[in-house]
């Protein structure tokens, strides 16, 4: 094949081509897109970044040998950033601080955050922290998903185990381990504290 030089240099005649006249390279100001059928499909920026435009994908197909229940080669998808965990309480609670990090690679979301408060919630709602950035997959039980946690300035039930999980799409509760129910959803009369009070915690689940 003989590669040819198009003075069009458009995404329908690349600047570059074969005998494919729409499949090569093409240049643009400060950046190289390679295309495809006529589409852009990955663009090498002025940076040296290399951006996926209409995509499928990075497909590892070809360089692995594959489990028995595989069902996507693909990845699909990367984002970092923040948000922001909110109480939901019954009480007077007045949220001092609220920040949390996530990071997604496909279709697993890596998220923690800190919130801490003031006041004394009551009553025996469950306590939760809603506003996870992503819809957790709740095909099945939704709390499979389980987190590490740090209490801090609560006082806990010492023969108690307590995690972080989700009880809908993106809210998160605090659950307790007891010796004859399992696994329950924690409410705020089981966990007294005085003045101010702290949540750390990390959670590793699935997109919806």
């Amino acid at each position: 094949m003989t590669l040819k030089l198009n003075g069009t240099n458009s995404v329908a005649a690349p600047a570059y081509a074969g005998d494919d006249a729409d499949t090569g390279l093409q240049c643009g100001t400060n950046e190289l897109n390679l295309v495809t059928g006529g589409t852009a499909r990955v663009k090498i920026a002025s940076d040296g970044a290399v951006q996926l435009l209409s995509s499928t994908g990075i497909d590892f197909s070809g360089i692995q040998t594959n489990a028995s229940g595989m069902t996507s080669e693909t990845l699909d998808s990367y984002e970092e950033g923040t948000w922001t965990p909110a109480w939901q309480a019954s009480g007077t609670v007045a949220t001092d601080v609220a920040n949390g990090n996530y990071t997604k690679i496909g279709d697993l979301v890596f998220l923690s955050f800190v919130i801490g408060s003031t006041g004394t919630p009551t009553g025996t709602n469950t306590i939760n922290i809603t506003g996870a950035p992503f819809s957790a997959d709740n095909t099945t039980n939704i709390t499979r998903y389980q987190g590490s946690l740090e209490l801090i300035h609560f006082t806990v039930n010492s023969t108690s185990q307590y995690s972080l999980a989700f009880s809908g799409a993106t809210t998160l509760s605090i659950r307790r381990m007891t010796s004859t129910a399992g696994n329950i959803a924690s409410t705020w009369n089981e966990v007294s504290n005085t003045g101010s009070f702290e949540i750390r915690a990390t959670i590793v689940y699935k997109r919806a």
